[in-house]
């Protein structure tokens, strides 16, 4: 009876066990610690990000971000906002862009860098960035799995504020929304206002100098009779 009772108190807790809720991991749980390495090339010390499975830009409050993966040494074309370049060295990489980069994201087994940029200003380069060597896995052997990006896009120019940029405006001072062009000349028809004709200064002379030129040709015609 005895055994009986310990089986059923046994089964019990192992249903209550089981029941127990479970928090699971997940990316909006993000553990951000300042002084981590290793350091770059330009002296930013990184971020340390721990306890969330994949760290976002949305994650440090960027925007917009490019996620390389798997992150091998290539050029990467972004949208119409140039490239990004990468070289590798190991575990370690080199990044150039052709424009302004807020951070970037080192991911290596559960853990990563966050190497910050802006503030103060946006980066369009570093040398010797790296994941966290502390990677959260067996023995630390991870590696970089991922890079990741972040930035903010700036607004293409648009001089007269009808929401053509002036790079692809065939009319940039003048506002022209429909970029109508008529001759198909490459210059907008509201570039292309009718010019007036030019104003010549009048000839018109003195009358009496009018009449002594003619009398004085009249005299030497008659002379020469």
């Amino acid at each position: 009876m005895e055994m009986k009772r310990l089986l059923i108190l046994g089964i019990v807790v192992a249903l209550c066990i089981v029941a127990m809720p479970v928090a699971a991991q997940t990316d909006d749980e993000c553990v951000v610690t300042a002084g981590g390495s290793p350091i770059s090339g330009n002296g930013i010390v990184p971020d340390y990000v721990t306890e969330c499975i994949n760290p976002t830009c949305a994650d440090l409050g960027y925007a917009f971000e490019f996620k390389i993966d798997p992150p091998n040494a290539d050029t990467y074309p972004v949208d119409s906002l140039g490239d990004i370049r990468v070289t590798r060295d190991g575990d370690f990489f080199n990044w150039s862009s052709d424009f302004g980069i807020d951070a970037v994201i080192a991911k290596g087994g559960v853990n990563a860098n966050a190497y910050i940029y802006d503030p103060p200003f946006e980066s369009f380069g570093d040398s010797e960035l790296a994941a966290p060597a502390d990677c959260g896995q067996p023995y630390n052997q991870c590696g970089l799995s991922h890079i990741t990006f972040c930035y903010t896009p700036v607004p293409p120019t648009d001089t007269d504020g009808d929401g053509v940029p002036d790079t692809e405006d065939n009319c940039p001072d003048v506002p022209n929304e429909d970029q109508l062009d008529t001759d198909g000349d490459g210059i907008g028809d509201a570039c292309e206002e009718a010019v007036p004709a030019p104003e010549f200064p009048s000839l018109a002379l003195p009358a009496a100098l009018i009449i002594g030129t003619i009398g004085m040709v009249y005299v030497i015609k008659t002379r020469e009779k």
